[in-house]
C-alpha cells in the first residue's frame, strides 16, 4: 500500500483513540475543523497517488470532416487554344465543255376531231417530229403518224379506261423512238472523219384507226421502226370496246359458234385476195372490225405469211354464229 495512505490511516488511528480518551471534554467545533481537514488532506493524498499511476493510453478515434479535408482546390489548367489552321484554298473545278444535246423538233401538229355520238367525240392528232444534229446536218431519228383521244362526257369512267389502253399503245412507240435516237447517236459517233459517211436516219410511225357502229368502237393499232429498207420491229394490234359498258370485245365474248365463224369469216377472206390456192383455212385469227353505218364490218385474219388480211361483209351473214350479246351489240335482229 503506498505510504502516504499508510500514514494517513495511522493518523486516524490516533484520532480516534484521542477522541475516545478526551471525550468528556468534545469541542465540536475543533472536531469538525479537524475532519475537514482530514478531508482535504485525504483529497489531496489521493490526488497526488493518481498522478503517480501510468495513465492508460487511449486510442482516439478520429472522425475526418469536410473542415479536416484539404480545401486546397487543384489548380485548373487553362487550354492553351490551339491554333487554327488557315484553310487551303481549294482550286475552282475547271468546267468540261459538254457537248450541246441535239435538238428535238416538232415538224407538225394538227388535231382534228370526230363527233362519232351525242357523248363521243374521238380527237386525233396528227404529229411529226425529229431528233437532229444542226451542225453536221444529220437528222439521227423520225417519229411521225397520229395518236387518239375519247372524250366521253356522259361516262367519265370508261374514257379514262379506254383512254389509258390507247395511250399505252403510243408510250410503247414513243420508247422504240427514243431507243433508236440514242442507237442512231452512238452509230454516228464511230464514223470517223476520213471514212466515207454512211448514215441511214431511223425512222419510227405510230397509227390509229377507228370504227364505230352506235355502240362498239374498234380500234387498230400499229407502229413500226425502219432504216433504211429495213424493219426493225413493228407491232399491229386490234381492239374493241363496248361503249355502254367500257368492257372489251372479242370473239369469244361475242361468237358462239367459232367453227362456224372462222369458216364464213375465211371464204370471204379467201375470195378477196389474188392467190386462187386462198380457202377457209388459210386464215387464222380471224376478228370482226366495226363500221360507221349500216350492215358492214370487216373481218380481219393472218395469212400463212404472217400479213393481215381484211375484208368487208355484211353482218346479216354473220347472224347465226352471234350469241345474244353478240346480236345486240351489232344490231342483229
Amino acid at each position: 500500500m503506498n505510504k502516504k495512505i499508510r500514514t494517513i490511516l495511522s493518523i486516524m488511528m490516533i484520532v480516534a483513540v484521542s477522541a475516545a480518551a478526551t471525550a468528556c471534554n468534545f469541542n465540536a467545533d475543533k472536531a469538525g475543523e479537524a475532519f475537514d481537514h482530514l478531508g482535504q488532506n485525504i483529497s489531496n493524498a489521493v490526488s497526488e497517488d493518481g498522478s503517480e499511476e501510468t495513465a492508460v493510453s487511449e486510442t482516439e478515434i478520429t472522425v475526418e470532416t469536410p473542415s479536416d479535408v484539404s480545401e486546397e482546390v487543384p489548380e485548373e489548367t487553362e487550354a492553351v487554344p490551339t491554333a487554327t489552321p488557315m484553310p487551303t484554298a481549294t482550286p475552282a473545278p475547271t468546267a468540261t465543255p459538254t457537248p450541246t444535246p441535239a435538238p428535238e423538233r416538232v415538224d407538225f401538229s394538227e388535231l382534228t376531231e370526230d363527233q362519232i355520238s351525242d357523248t363521243i367525240t374521238i380527237e386525233s392528232e396528227g404529229f411529226e417530229e425529229s431528233y437532229a444534229d444542226d451542225e453536221n446536218e444529220i437528222t439521227y431519228a423520225t417519229f411521225s403518224g397520229n395518236r387518239l383521244l375519247v372524250s366521253e362526257e356522259a361516262a367519265p369512267n370508261i374514257q379514262t379506261s379506254v383512254n389509258l389502253i390507247l395511250d399505252g399503245f403510243y408510250q410503247e412507240a414513243e420508247g422504240i423512238y427514243n431507243r433508236y435516237t440514242s442507237e442512231a447517236q452512238a452509230e454516228y459517233a464511230l464514223i470517223g472523219e476520213e471514212e466515207e459517211q454512211v448514215f441511214e436516219t431511223y425512222d419510227v410511225t405510230v397509227s390509229y384507226e377507228y370504227g364505230f357502229n352506235g355502240r362498239v368502237l374498234s380500234v387498230r393499232m400499229a407502229y413500226a421502226a425502219v432504216s433504211g429498207e429495213e424493219t426493225l420491229e413493228e407491232d399491229i394490234e386490234y381492239i374493241a370496246f363496248d361503249m355502254y359498258t367500257g368492257q372489251y370485245i372479242n370473239t369469244a365474248s361475242v361468237i358462239a359458234d367459232q367453227g362456224e365463224f372462222n369458216r364464213i369469216a375465211g371464204e370471204a377472206l379467201a375470195f378477196s385476195t389474188d392467190n386462187e390456192e386462198d380457202t377457209a383455212e388459210s386464215f387464222s385469227d380471224i376478228i370482226i372490225f366495226a363500221q360507221d353505218s349500216g350492215n358492214g364490218v370487216y373481218v380481219i385474219g393472218t395469212d400463212e405469211d404472217g400479213d393481215y388480211v381484211r375484208t368487208l361483209i355484211d353482218v346479216q351473214n354473220l347472224g347465226p354464229v352471234f350469241n345474244r350479246y353478240g346480236r345486240i351489240l351489232y344490231g342483229i335482229a
